[in-house]
């Protein structure tokens, strides 16, 4: 099997903001007098402060507006065309099952030829509820996809996030680290 992870084929720096507060302007940190705590939030002019909470939910949501990193949709579509439909080129995203649609409908529209392929056998999801991290989440399935004498079947991984990329490296699995050097 080889897995592209999604933030490898889509650019979604767009929407960073929404679960990164180093990419939203105006979190600032500041300590909370009262439990002598350091925390990030917004300062309003009244003098109050507001946590920042990550919203994943709008996060996923926005998935559509990611722009595609074409040379690596390019190899995608290359190596999926070239192993045939019955092929385990997949696509493993932390993005919540509740995007399916919007990112069936992206990958359609910005990876070559895709429209042919059943998108059930090819993008696996977050389930609903699933918080974990990423890392975490990829594991669950590298450690579900062994075969029966327990020899795992992801043979490389295309990803950018480092914890991921750690994470199947420590299990001796050739990663093509597509992070463009952030």
């Amino acid at each position: 099997m080889i897995v592209f992870t999604l933030d490898t084929l889509a650019d979604n720096s767009h929407r960073r903001h929404l679960i990164d507060p180093s990419k939203n302007d105006g979190v600032i940190e500041w300590r909370n007098l009262e439990s002598g705590e350091n925390r990030l939030g917004y300062h309003y002019e009244d003098g109050v402060f507001v946590d920042w909470q990550p919203n994943y939910p709008a996060y996923y949501e926005a998935c559509d507006g990611d722009a595609p990193i074409k040379p690596v949709t390019k190899v995608f579509s290359d190596l999926k065309h070239r192993f045939g439909e019955k092929s385990d080129v997949v696509i493993w995203s932390s993005c919540c099952e509740s995007a399916r649609d919007k990112l069936e409908n992206w990958i359609y529209q910005n990876i070559q030829g895709m429209c042919q392929y059943d998108m059930e056998n090819i993008l696996k999801l977050r389930p609903i509820g699933d918080d974990r991290p990423q890392e975490e989440l990829f594991k669950l399935w590298y450690d579900i996809n062994r075969s029966t004498d327990g020899v795992p079947n992801v043979s490389m991984v295309f990803s950018s996030h480092g914890p991921t990329i750690a994470m199947f490296r420590k299990r001796g699995v050739f990663v093509f680290d597509c992070n463009q050097g952030e």
